[in-house]
């Protein structure tokens, strides 16, 4: 800190920085929503790719007359790819709410000692000029 003379400009100069710290927070916040929705969008579409592709396999097992026991080896490998990309999904949804957690945390801590500085500017201000 300067001490006790503080100038308006130095405290308008603070204030500004919190004022776009936030307003990065704001883009960054929006930046996590997109990679949430296209992680939940990319697990759709894989889910919708495979269950199109089971339909496709019962039709054609179905019309060359497959034995059950074809039936069921296909739809045990198709569960377990599903059960598969499930995972890999939560793991990376669970990865990306981690990621978003720490950033917040880094976030609140630094927007604290930007607000704390502020604060401690604008008494400076006040306090050299009564």
């Amino acid at each position: 800190m300067e001490g006790r003379n503080v100038s308006w400009e130095t405290v308008d100069r603070k204030e500004k920085e919190l004022i776009e710290f936030e307003e990065k927070h704001l883009l960054e916040k929006k930046n996590f929503e997109t990679r949430f929705r296209e992680l939940d969008e990319r697990s759709e579409r894989l889910h919708r790719a495979v269950d199109e592709e089971a339909d496709k396999m019962y039709q054609t097992l179905k019309r060359f007359s497959a034995s059950s026991s074809d039936l069921r080896d296909c739809f045990s490998d198709i569960e377990n790819l599903r059960w598969q990309s499930e995972l890999a999904y939560k793991r990376k949804r669970a990865d990306l709410e981690e990621e978003e957690d720490e950033w917040e945390k880094a976030f609140r801590r630094k927007r604290n000692d930007l607000e704390e500085e502020y604060n401690q500017l604008r008494r400076d201000y006040a306090s050299a000029n009564q």
